[in-house]
């Protein structure tokens, strides 16, 4: 059994198939990095970059070199 699927060959194991993945979507050149962190049901004492006593150094250094909201809701 074989099966044809946009011009490439599905057999019965992986094996036997041609192995066929898109080309990944790039970004125009000189777009921005964008990262979005969204936590429900935590306050400033969390996180450091806010003054918090929990240890979080990931997070303060993307901090350091981003924009930080400080009164958002969801």
């Amino acid at each position: 059994m074989n099966e044809t699927v946009s011009g490439h060959i599905i057999r019965r194991s992986t094996s036997e198939s041609t192995p066929w993945w898109p080309e990944p979507t790039l970004p125009p050149t000189g777009t921005p990095n964008v990262v979005v962190v969204l936590l429900d049901d935590t306050g400033f004492a969390h996180l450091g970059c806010y003054g918090g006593l929990v240890d979080t150094p990931n997070y303060d250094r993307l901090a350091e070199r981003g924009l930080r909201y400080t009164n958002f809701h969801t």
